[in-house]
């Protein structure tokens, strides 16, 4: 190959290179000016970005130099700063459209030990911890985790809304994790003490049948093993096609929402009793 012929392909992988940054880096900004429109969704559409992108902005900040605005490139390095240097993070979240959920922590399981006394502390009603895919690589939370920022992702409603009711239980926690860490020293209203999935079991309970599905339990309710927690119907004539029953005594965390189910579907998850063993 001639010197010529390697000169060309070099050039062309920093031109690949360079426009993967630029990607990336308009990505960011186009999150950065939604974010002042709607700080919810800037959270949800960055929590897919990782540490590693972090550091590619950074590559390409440098690399543009004067050709951004000085107050873009100081806003973008200030955020980037502001998420690698917390000594906290939170990621909030509303349940999507199709599951009704209590206000919870998620915690995966390699980050338990350090992260359960935040999330003790930030007032909401339950800790799953969990070694699946509960807190996904992919997500903002796992990438500072492991750059070791300690980051909680929280949970709680229904069809990608945050009430006022949450908020206020949230603020709380908040103000109890500052008063935690130093930052507050004003009054805090003392957290609830959260129900953990540590040790315990987590039951999922998915439809066989396709239908309507009808709730007959009260989200939040503790249930008994066998104990009806709705049913599926036929949309045609009503009948019913299954019967949705509680596998364990647990407390029901988790129950659908959007009514049209197939099978598969998830319907309920309920926190059970120890794990034998």
């Amino acid at each position: 190959m001639s010197d010529n012929s390697k000169q060309e392909i070099e050039r062309l992988r920093k031109q690949v290179s360079q426009q993967e940054k630029m990607a990336s880096l308009g990505l960011l900004s186009a999150g950065i000016a939604h974010e002042i429109q709607n700080p919810l969704n800037f959270v949800i559409n960055f929590s897919k970005l990782s540490c590693k992108l972090l550091q590619d902005m950074e590559e390409v900040l440098d690399e543009l130099n004067d050709k951004l605005p000085a107050d873009a490139d100081e806003e973008l390095r200030e955020i980037m700063e502001d998420l690698k240097g917390a000594s906290l993070c939170i990621d909030i979240h509303a349940s999507n459209i199709f599951l009704r959920e209590i206000p919870q922590v998620r915690v995966s399981a390699e980050m338990a030990e350090k992260l359960l006394p935040y999330a003790k502390k930030l007032n909401t009603d339950f800790i799953w911890i969990s070694s699946a895919a509960t807190v996904q690589e992919s997500t903002l939370a796992h990438s500072l985790n492991e750059a070791g920022v300690p980051t909680l992702v929280v949970e709680m409603g229904v069809g990608m809304r945050i009430t006022r009711d949450f908020g206020h239980q949230l603020t709380e926690g908040i103000f109890s994790l500052l008063k935690e860490l130093g930052v507050w020293d004003g009054e805090i209203k003392v957290p609830c003490i959260p129900v953990s999935s540590q040790n315990r079991k987590v039951c999922f309970i998915n439809a066989v049948k396709p239908g309507i599905f009808l709730p007959a339990a009260q989200h939040r309710k503790d249930l008994k093993k066998g104990e009806l927690i709705g049913q599926i119907l036929n949309p045609i004539n009503g009948t019913v096609e299954e019967e949705i029953v509680s596998p364990e005594d647990g407390l029901l965390f988790t129950l659908r929402e959007y009514p049209v189910v197939m099978p598969g579907s998830l319907i309920a998850r309920v926190l059970g009793g120890e794990i034998e063993g």
